[in-house]
């Protein structure tokens, strides 16, 4: 559930930009935060060609917490700047 800012920000982006569609492949809120860092620095495409196999690898926050931070860079290399992205993504790893 999203809070009361979040939902308001949504509301006057979907009113500002009606036409605009997110490219990026999510289904939870969480979700869109890691697509974004993902995708940084690539292209929407890329970025859910990796974001696909990481959702379902890493299910929820606590899978993410649990993850090796050379197997979460090996799993994201393709997009890039894959060391800072890790340590972005889950700081509670490094």
């Amino acid at each position: 559930m999203r809070c009361g800012k979040t939902a308001k920000v949504i509301e006057i982006l979907k009113q500002t930009y009606p036409e605009e569609k997110i490219g990026l492949r999510f289904s939870t809120d969480f979700e869109l935060l890691v697509a974004t860092m993902i995708s940084a620095q690539c292209t929407d495409k890329r970025g859910n060609i990796v974001t696909e196999e990481l959702f379902k690898k890493y299910k929820s926050i606590s899978d993410w917490a649990n993850a090796k931070v050379h197997i979460l860079e090996s799993d994201i290399y393709s997009v890039g700047f894959f060391s800072n992205k890790t340590k972005i993504s889950s700081p509670w790893l490094v």
